[in-house]
């Protein structure tokens, strides 16, 4: 019954079906809008809004008022994952210097 369950909860989860469609060796593309899909009905847990891409953006960023007006960029053209990391990177830095508690 358990492991019943556990098929039913996999074949809602786009990221679980697209694994088994490959080792079965066909072919299945997950959107971003199939991925948004399944978490707003709760198929897949939600991710979080700062992914690896946008981390990448700021650890070069030594400067937390740059992290600022770049995250303030990003935020006006809509791109609020990469505004959040901007953000982030900026409090990391200020906390590093003591100035923020």
């Amino acid at each position: 019954k358990v492991g019943q369950q556990i098929a039913l909860m996999g074949q809602n989860d786009p990221r679980v079906m697209q694994a088994a469609m490959v080792l079965q060796g066909l072919g299945l593309g997950v959107s971003e809008k199939d991925l948004k899909h399944a978490e707003d009905v709760g198929d897949m847990p939600r991710r979080e809004p700062v992914q690896l891409a946008q981390l990448e953006e700021v650890r070069d960023i030594e400067e937390p008022d740059v992290a600022r007006s770049r995250g303030n960029e990003h935020f006006k053209a809509g791109n609020y994952p990469s505004a959040l990391a901007h953000y982030e990177r900026g409090i990391e830095l200020l906390k590093a210097e003591e100035q923020v508690p």
